[in-house]
C-alpha cells in the first residue's frame, strides 16, 4: 500500500526534476555503493561533500539519501550549503526537515525545499541529523562513478566532528554522499495543492534491504 501511495505522489506531483533541469546529481540507482557513512561511528555532526555545478544556479529542491542500520524511530535533519574553504567556508543557506519517520534498516530520501537559493559552481552541502530516537543508526548513502550532472572529487567525503571538518576519503570504489539538486520552474496552483503536503511530510522513497555488517 505504502508504494502505491508514493506512486501516485509522484505521478501527481511531478518527480523532482520534473518542473525543470537537473543542476547536479549523482544519485543514480545503478551508482549505488550500497554501503555509507555513519554519523555515529565517525562522530559526526554533519557529513557532506564538495561538489561543483553545472554553473552557478539557483536551487529550488534537493534531495538526499539516508540509511537506517538501527531501529524504527524519528529524527530531524539538516541540509546546509556553504562557500568552499578548507574544506567548509561560510554558510550561504540552510534549511530543515523535522519529525522524519525512518524504519529499520531501510533507505530514506528527503526532499529539502529550498525556495529560490543561489549558489556558487563551487559549493559545499553537508546534512546533520538531530533529535534522533535511540536506537538510530543513520549512514549518509554512497554512489560511485561520476554525477550524472556536475562533478565531485571521487571516492570523498566532508565530515564535521568535534575536532572540525575535514575531507576524506571513503576508499577505492567507496563513492560519494549521494545528492540531487534541482532548478523547477514554478507549477500551476492546483500541482501546489498535491506537492505541498508532499514537502510538508518531506514524503519519502523507502526500500528494504537485508542488513550486511558493514553496510556504513
Amino acid at each position: 500500500m505504502r508504494t502505491g501511495i508514493l506512486t501516485l505522489f509522484l505521478v501527481a506531483a511531478g518527480a523532482p526534476h520534473a518542473f525543470g533541469g537537473t543542476i547536479y546529481n549523482n544519485l543514480v540507482p545503478a551508482n549505488d555503493t550500497l554501503t555509507g557513512v555513519d554519523f555515529t561511528a565517525n562522530g559526526a555532526y554533519a557529513i557532506g561533500d564538495r561538489i561543483g555545478l553545472v554553473a552557478p544556479s539557483t536551487v529550488t529542491l534537493a534531495v538526499v539519501e539516508l540509511f537506517n542500520n538501527g531501529n524504527s524511530g524519528t529524527f530531524d535533519a539538516t541540509l546546509g550549503f556553504y562557500q568552499a574553504g578548507s574544506p567548509v567556508g561560510t554558510l550561504i543557506g540552510e534549511t530543515t526537515l523535522t519529525g522524519v519517520a525512518v524504519d529499520q534498516f531501510s533507505v530514506v530520501d528527503l526532499y529539502f525545499a529550498l525556495g529560490h537559493l543561489d549558489l556558487p559552481q563551487d559549493v559545499v552541502f553537508l546534512l546533520s541529523p538531530s533529535n534522533l530516537s535511540d536506537g538510530l543508526d543513520l549512514c549518509f548513502e554512497l554512489y560511485a562513478n561520476p554525477p550524472a550532472a556536475g562533478t565531485n572529487t571521487a571516492d570523498s567525503a566532508i565530515v564535521l566532528s568535534a575536532t572540525g571538518a575535514a575531507q576524506v576519503s571513503t576508499g577505492p570504489g567507496g563513492g560519494n554522499p549521494a545528492l540531487q539538486l534541482s532548478q523547477t520552474d514554478a507549477p500551476e496552483p492546483a500541482s501546489w495543492l498535491l506537492i505541498g503536503p508532499g514537502l510538508a511530510l518531506a514524503a519519502w522513497r523507502r526500500r528494504y534491504r537485508t542488513p550486511v555488517a558493514d553496510r556504513c
